[in-house]
């Protein structure tokens, strides 16, 4: 049987001396409302690949388009920096935002090196660098709006990753609850953005242990 807790019910019990803290949890600086996208498009194919495997779209443009994303793990959106060069650039045209690199690189028999071109997509590229400073600022602004959203939220409704109990009210409530009654501590929710994604999160990596 469900337990239902509302805001106006719940009441706190008495701190645990020891509660059981993360000593980091790092959310990828991309994922924002529009990083939070499951795929990523290749600049140059229709091919996707997931949002949570971005060395593997950074090894497939590599491999196969012989093009380098500098820095590409700060990012600060993903799904927007990709889509934006995917609209603009094309095989015929890299050279035309890319600086070349050449480089030795092994033969498919393994016993000789061959010299490749590659290209470079980087800041050093003015546009590259205003994208990127542009998508950054988008991406604050979202958080903003997103925090303030979630800390006046009203309607937050969600189980506890433990027991059968389901809140419903602030998202402040189910924190509290996780932190006396389960010995989890995740920070005060109101430093806390994207709740719903940071509770999945975490609750992955719990199942991930069974």
């Amino acid at each position: 049987m469900n337990t239902v807790v509302t805001g106006n019910d719940f009441k706190t019990d008495s701190p645990i001396l020891e509660p059981l803290t993360f000593k980091s949890l790092t959310l990828n600086s991309g994922r924002t409302s529009r990083c939070l996208h499951p795929e990523l498009p290749c600049i140059l194919k229709s091919c996707m690949f997931s949002s949570r495997k971005i060395d593997e779209l950074n090894s497939h443009i590599m491999v196969n388009h012989r093009l380098l994303v500098a820095d590409v793990k700060v990012i600060p959106d993903f799904l927007g920096y990709f889509q934006y060069w995917k609209e603009k650039m094309t095989e015929e045209t890299i050279p035309e935002y890319c600086y070349g690199i050449k480089a030795l690189v092994g033969t498919e028999e393994g016993s000789k090196t061959e010299e490749k071109l590659f290209y470079m997509l980087s800041d050093s590229l003015p546009e590259d660098k205003d994208l990127r400073l542009r998508l950054q600022k988008q991406v604050l602004e979202d958080i903003i709006r997103q925090v303030e959203i979630e800390r006046t939220d009203s309607i937050f409704t969600r189980r506890c990753l433990f027991c059968n109990t389901v809140f419903t009210g602030n998202r402040a409530i189910l924190f509290e609850h996780l932190r006396t009654k389960h010995n989890l501590f995740l920070g005060n929710p109101d430093n806390i953005v994207y709740s719903y994604e940071f509770l999945d999160l975490i609750e992955e990596a719990g199942s991930n242990l069974i």
